[in-house]
């Protein structure tokens, strides 16, 4: 996962070259939420996103001792625990995924911060709680 949003993109450039902070930049908390196709470089958190009854966006903290990631290393940092969105108890079977974002709200629009396509996709049926093991997201930088 390493595409920008215009928005996301402008944001780091602002901060770096202008010192004007992003939107997110003293959230403690950010958001993985699943995508049924790319968010594109107009979009927000809601784009494609996956619906279902039990769906919700995953909390990421933002902390260097108990976050959700590792320490960045060569521009790579990956998930430390599992992430597990929740139980599909309704909706339209199956539901596929075949991207991911980081964001900044925990529902509704928000800007997306990081996104990407998944390695392959996710199938979500009825009963499932799709999920993401130890060091399989992995965010670039390049």
């Amino acid at each position: 996962m390493a595409s920008k949003t215009t928005q996301s993109a402008n944001d780091v450039l602002n901060y770096m070259l202008r010192n004007a902070a992003p939107s997110w930049d003293g959230s403690t908390t950010l958001y993985l939420a699943l995508h049924t196709g790319a968010v594109g470089l107009g979009g927000d958190q809601t784009s494609n996103e996956v619906a279902y009854t039990g769906y919700g966006r995953i909390a990421i903290l933002r902390n260097n001792s108990t976050g959700e990631f590792t320490t960045s290393v060569a521009a790579s940092s990956s998930n430390q625990n599992l992430l597990q969105f929740g139980n599909a108890t309704a909706g339209s079977f199956p539901i596929t995924a075949t991207h991911a974002s980081i964001g900044e709200n925990a529902s509704s629009t928000g800007t997306v911060i990081a996104t990407g396509a998944l390695s392959s996709p996710l199938v979500i049926n009825l009963n499932i709680n799709p999920q993401f093991p130890i060091g399989s997201v992995i965010v670039q930088e390049q």
